[in-house]
Parts: structure tokens; sequence; C-alpha cells
């Protein structure tokens, strides 16, 4: 076995999902991020086990034709992307490929998946990136990748402009107060402006409270939350801290889900409803603050939601109750992991609509697996747990019959699936 700091030259012949280049050398697979089927490189060995080495960068010796050089100056540095050194085509492949290969494992033919959705570059709509601040020196921004320090943001092309404006401008304020009490800022562009977690290591006096309060109306900021390890309190809020879902206008709680662009949540809330046509009596389950809620009655007659979220399932019964929906929409405080619905209770259910968080919803798709619903629809943002799910639904008797992919996390490898199976 070779030691860690021994070099390599290798030649990447395929990606893993998660992005990296791998390799081959000794009968082991050499996983190397940051390049691309073609490259000849010189790494790094950081470990070694009996089947696998991880390595690191060191030098490209040959490129291959389809390296591109990186549009960030913070690339292969800072952990918030590690796909930027690949052409579109191949960038495309690589996403699509993942969702190819799940399909295939499932037993089904890859005509049944779309071309991938990509999103625009500069439309993430919510980040939250940690703050180091001493007294002549601050640095905000991205941990540096498998580190925890942090990369100064410079520039970005991921995150929207106005919120990459606005790390810009906390980064001066926070100079020029000669503050050292802040680690992090959560922010979220919703209708209106950005609302802003702040995080820090004390409760702010008055006199900070009151700058930082000025600062927020001074920057389009329209609800600022200081929180501490233990608690959390609002230092301003305008009222205004609300999105429209289907021409529903919806209060966001603080710290409330939202997908991470509009260009990815209008095209899941299309690929949705696309499947939604003949369903009258719809569930929706881990419904957040209604996104596809709503949409839905453009079909259904009533939709039933459930979240575990207290605060999130008050914000979508007032919005429902405010555009006269109360009788068309009912929402439901429930921990779908430790009570999920049980395979009864989809009684006269048409069509189920489930958006779990990464680690899936594995309870509660058995209970639907044992169920007569006649529809599932599944948005998913874990490939691993989608394809762990949907075997489920596939061993019961449900058929895929449509898969899409969603690049809402461009540079990245991570991936949205929306998949509808019927029974």
């Amino acid at each position: 076995m070779s030691g860690s700091g021994t070099i390599l030259d290798v030649e990447i012949i395929k990606l893993a999902g998660k992005g990296d280049g791998i390799a081959e050398c000794n009968g082991k697979k050499v996983f190397v991020p940051f390049t691309v089927i073609g490259d000849v490189v010189k790494v790094s060995i950081i470990e070694e086990n009996k089947n696998e080495i991880v390595a690191s960068l060191v030098e490209i010796i040959s490129p291959s034709p389809d390296r591109v050089e990186s549009l960030c100056g913070h690339f292969t540095k800072c952990g918030g992307c590690n796909l930027q050194h690949i052409n579109q085509n191949s960038y495309r492949k690589v996403k699509q490929d993942v969702l190819v290969n799940i399909v295939r494992r499932l037993g089904f033919e890859e005509n049944l998946i779309s071309e991938i959705f990509v999103v625009p570059e500069k439309s993430r709509r919510r980040a939250e990136v940690k703050i180091s601040a001493k007294k002549e020196s601050v640095k905000i921004g991205f941990n540096e990748s498998r580190t925890y320090n942090i990369i100064d943001m410079e520039e970005c092309y991921i995150l929207d402009e106005a919120i990459y404006g606005l790390i810009q401008k906390f980064k001066k304020f926070v100079l020029d107060s000669n503050l050292e009490n802040f680690t992090g800022l959560n922010i979220t562009k919703l209708d209106e402006g950005l609302d802003v977690i702040l995080t820090v290591k004390k409760r702010c006096n008055d006199d900070l409270k009151h700058q930082l309060k000025n600062f927020a109306q001074e920057n389009n900021i329209i609800r600022l939350t200081e929180k501490t390890l233990y608690d959390s309190s609002r230092i301003y809020d305008s009222g205004n801290a609300y999105i429209k879902i289907a021409d529903v206008k919806v209060e966001v709680t603080v710290g409330s889900f939202l997908q991470a662009t509009i260009e990815s949540q209008e095209e899941i809330t299309r690929l949705v409803l696309a499947n939604l046509e003949d369903s009258r009596k719809v569930a929706d389950l881990f419904c957040g603050l209604g996104t596809y809620t709503f949409p839905a009655l453009k079909f259904a007659e009533r939709v039933l939601s459930f979240e575990g979220s207290e605060d999130m399932v008050m914000a979508l019964l007032n919005a429902a109750k405010n555009h006269g929906l109360k009788n068309r929409v009912s929402a439901q405080v429930r921990d779908l992991y430790k009570n999920p619905l049980k395979s009864v209770e989809f009684k006269n259910i048409d069509t189920v609509i489930i958006n779990p968080p990464a680690n899936g919803a594995e309870p509660q798709i058995k209970e639907i697996a044992k169920s007569d619903v006649q529809k599932v629809i599944m948005v998913s943002c874990n490939p691993i747990s989608f394809e762990r799910d949907a075997r489920i639904l596939v061993a019961s008797g449900y058929k895929l019959i449509s898969t899409n992919s969603v690049d809402q996390f461009l540079f990245t490898s991570h991936l949205e699936i929306v998949a509808c199976f019927v029974k």
C-alpha cells in the first residue's frame, strides 16, 4: 500500500456520481476531484484502502478536449462548486447520466427520460455563508472544500446578484463597525426583498440592533433575525416576507424551505401539473408552504397537505383562508418519518405528491406501496434516496411512466429528480 503524499500519473476514464474523476492504478479506483474524462494528470494520494485511492490534483499533464477554463477565480478552493471545469455538453451528460443509470437499474427504458433542465447562472435565491470577523479582517463566503476554512467571496456565478451584493455590503458594514460577533448569514430572496438570518455568538445589544435595523432598511432586507446557538429573535420585520405560489400570497416563516431557484420551482411545478390532469383528490406530503398544494388546485377539487413544521402549516392554512380556498385545502402537522400516513388513510386519494428531504421517505413510501393510490409523483433532491424509494414502489406494482432531471444546483453534482409512477 502506498503512503499518503505518494505521487501518481493517471488518466481519467470516467466520472463518479459526485463529479470526481476516476482513474485506475494497480487494480484500484483512483478518485480525483476537478478532473474530466480524458485528462492525464499528476495526483497526490490522500487516503488509500484495499479497493480505492482518494487523491488530490497536483498537475494537468494533458488536458481533455472536454475541459474548459472555470468561470470563477475561487474554483477548486471554494466548496460551493465542483463542476465548473467541464464543457456544457459533457456537463449535461454527467448530470443526465445519473438519472439514466437509475432508470436502467430500476428496469425501465431511457425513453422515459426528458432532456435535463438547467437553471441560469446567478439564479440561486437562497444561500448560507460563513463569517470570520476579526477587528481588521473579515471573511464572508463558503467553506473551502473538505475544510472549515472560509473562502472570502470576491465573485460568484451561482448566487442571485442581490444576494451576492448584500454579502459585499455586509462585509463592509462589519469592517466599518469593527465587530466580531457574527458567524454566518442565511439569505433568501423573496418577492419583495431579502430575508436574512444572522448567526451570532451572543445576543446583539440595543445599539448594535439599531445599527442592524438601519442596515436592513437601507439594503432591501425585509426581515432580519438574529440566531444564537440556543434561540432566535427578530431585529427587523417589514411585514413583507412572502412569496406568491400560483397567485396565492403565502407568508414565508423564518427558515422555511424553498426550492433553490425560481426557475427550478417553476419547472418542477410544470412537471408535477403535467401528471395531475386526471386527479381530483390529491395528497401533498412534505408540503412545505404549499409549493405544489396551491398549483394542484388547477385540477384537483381538494388537496390534503401534510408537513412536519407547524409554522409552515399555519402559513399554508392562513394563505388558503385569505384566498377563499379553505374548503379545498386542508393541512396537518405530521412527522411523516415517525408517524407516516397509513395505507388505509389514502382511501379515495387519486394521486400523491411527495417531496421529501434528502434522506428520502422510506417509512412513508412503504405505506404508499401498500395502498390503492393509482399515481405517485415524487420530487427528490437526492438520487440515492430516490432510487431506494422508487424500488419500493416498483416492487409493489407501480410502473415508472416519466422521469425528469432538474439541475438547480448549478456547477455541483447535486440533481433534482421528478418522476411519476402509476399502478
